[in-house]
């Protein structure tokens, strides 16, 4: 059984790729990037206010979902980095080994979706979560009835009118994340394996 930590979390890579996303290339000036940043720090604040308030509701029934996968496009969780093929583009994202990747030809299709960027996490060489990045409106209504369709309802939800909507589907074996951040159009999943991630 694995440790609880604090990261890989689906709350993490979800913040941290939709302010990527946000952000665009990484060659943009610093002044878009410090844009970007205000911007996360208020949707923080502002999300931290309506948990208060009690907006976040919790279904009961954490111990599994429907259709509940226990890895990702074949990758079973914990699988050898060295037994994946196509990994590409190594960027280290969070100390204790923590490393994610591109993969080679990668399908950018999702739930029905057009996604713009999909990252493999890698734990000490384990793999332990995937984070997928779309973008606009249209993309995040085509994800959310697929995901409502294969999953059922999810344990945990936040809707905030023009702000951000979040699910949360927690079973044994993974727990997946749905963030779509209205204010920019900018939305992630992160998948991961439930035993890793603390909630």
């Amino acid at each position: 059984m694995g440790t609880a930590r604090r990261y890989p979390t689906p709350w993490t890579l979800s913040i941290t790729g939709c302010a990527q996303a946000g952000l665009g290339d990484e060659k943009k000036s610093n002044d878009r990037i410090l844009s970007g940043i205000i911007v996360m720090k208020i949707f923080v604040m502002l999300l931290s206010i309506s948990l208060l308030l009690s907006n976040f509701q919790v279904n009961a029934e954490t111990n599994n979902f429907p259709n509940e996968p226990d890895g990702f496009r074949g990758i079973e969780w914990e699988t050898h980095v060295s037994k994946v093929k196509g990994l590409q583009h190594k960027d280290t994202v969070y100390s204790h080994g923590d490393i994610t990747y591109t993969r080679e030809n990668d399908n950018f299709e999702v739930a029905g979706a057009k996604v713009e960027r999909i990252r493999y996490l890698f734990t000490n060489e384990k793999f332990t979560g995937v984070s997928i990045e779309f973008k606009n409106n249209d993309n995040y209504n085509i994800i959310e009835a697929w995901f409502f369709r294969e999953y059922g309802n999810p344990n945990y939800q936040t809707n905030i009118n023009a702000i951000v909507e979040d699910y949360m589907w927690k079973g044994n074996k993974t727990l997946i994340r749905l963030f779509y951040l209205k204010l920019n159009g900018n939305g992630s999943i992160g998948i991961f394996p439930s035993k890793y991630a603390k909630f």
